[in-house]
């Protein structure tokens, strides 16, 4: 579909309750111009993108840099960069444009490249229609000809609409998980989730819930989103001095630590999301997706009624005892028992 001056190509994913529009303008990475609820089939795609324009404020731009699905700073993007490497210090830029376009029912993979800057990305987007979740990663190929140090490659970046004003964090200890904290967003300062020990642990759940203010289990606009990572981790979210915001995830990467030699690929970790009224429906659509995408097949049927020792012998692991507690258990129905917390005696 062709604009003024300009060559723009609009893709788009349905699921049961809801749309995602994207479009590349002049063969660039794509953005995210839309994720609401289900548009008609005979939506003109550039009708979004018209109500989506800003107006121009003053000592700004002509053009606004776009927040695309990987922000570059050769573009002018002036928050965080989603893609930063060199090669040995020099050849730290890129500009990349999109050269293939794979799309089916449910996924989207926009294939670029900037064989200047010697790399070629793919971001890959799954969108599960029956439980409306986004499962999106980003793929890096070194295609030049030296070492290419990776600093920071995120995953598809998400824009943030503006009402999403407040998060919702977890974090916690030993015995004390999932405590949750209310965070409201300032364009003043960054706010960033990381984890720096190596696995996952109770410190930090690697997601939020970005959403309106005050947002509860029946009310609000949300999105929420987990990165499935078990290691070092980063979560950006920032609001831009121009008013828009973003969230970002990726794999935290120490100096040195992520290094590909010519024609290696590094994939980064899975970003799930989904957007939703109220956290209900955001759990009832993660839970949905996690029980049929997720979970190993056999856990979508009926499971053995099971019997666990812990509290009715504690570290009491005589034999007889255990013995007497296995006829029990199999006499009101048990099918399996298990030994708990012996394995260290």
């Amino acid at each position: 579909m062709k604009e003024a001056g300009e060559e723009a190509q609009y893709f788009r994913l349905d699921g049961s309750a809801s749309t995602l529009v994207f479009a590349s303008i002049d063969q660039a990475v794509p953005e995210l111009l839309y994720w609401g609820p289900r548009l008609e089939a005979a939506t003109p795609l550039s009708a979004i993108r018209l109500l989506r324009e800003r107006p121009l404020s003053f000592a700004s731009l002509e053009q606004e840099a776009p927040l695309s699905l990987c922000p570059e700073e050769s573009r002018g993007f002036s928050g965080s960069a989603a893609l930063q490497f060199h090669r040995d210090g020099r050849g730290f830029t890129q500009r990349l444009e999109l050269r293939r376009v794979e799309q089916g029912a449910e996924h989207l993979k926009f294939h670029l490249a900037d064989p200047r800057a010697g790399i070629e990305l793919t971001l890959h987007l799954d969108y599960s229609g029956a439980e409306d979740v986004l499962n999106a990663c980003t793929s890096i190929k070194n295609v030049g000809e030296q070492l290419l140090t990776l600093d920071q490659i995120a995953c598809p970046t998400l824009p943030l609409e503006p009402h999403c004003v407040e998060a919702l964090l977890l974090q916690g200890r030993w015995a004390g998980e999932f405590q949750s904290e209310r965070v409201t967003l300032h364009a003043a300062a960054a706010l960033v989730i990381e984890q720096h020990l190596g696995r996952s642990g109770p410190e930090h759940f690697p997601g939020c819930i970005l959403g309106e203010k005050n947002f509860g289990e029946v009310s609000g606009h949300l999105l929420g989103l987990h990165l499935a990572c078990s290691g070092n981790y980063r979560i950006r979210v920032e609001r831009l001095s121009d008013g828009r915001a973003y969230v970002q995830a990726s794999e935290f990467f120490h100096p040195g630590e992520m290094q590909l030699p010519p024609g290696a690929i590094y994939t980064t970790p899975q970003l799930i999301a989904t957007q939703a009224h109220g956290l209900e429906l955001m759990s009832q659509r993660f839970h949905a997706y996690l029980r049929r995408h997720i979970l190993p097949s056999w856990t979508r049927h009926p499971r053995p009624v099971l019997a666990n020792s812990w509290e009715a012998v504690y570290f009491d692991h005589r034999p007889e005892r255990l013995s007497a507690l296995v006829k029990a258990a199999g006499a009101v129905g048990a099918e399996r028992f298990v030994l708990d917390d012996g394995w260290f005696g």
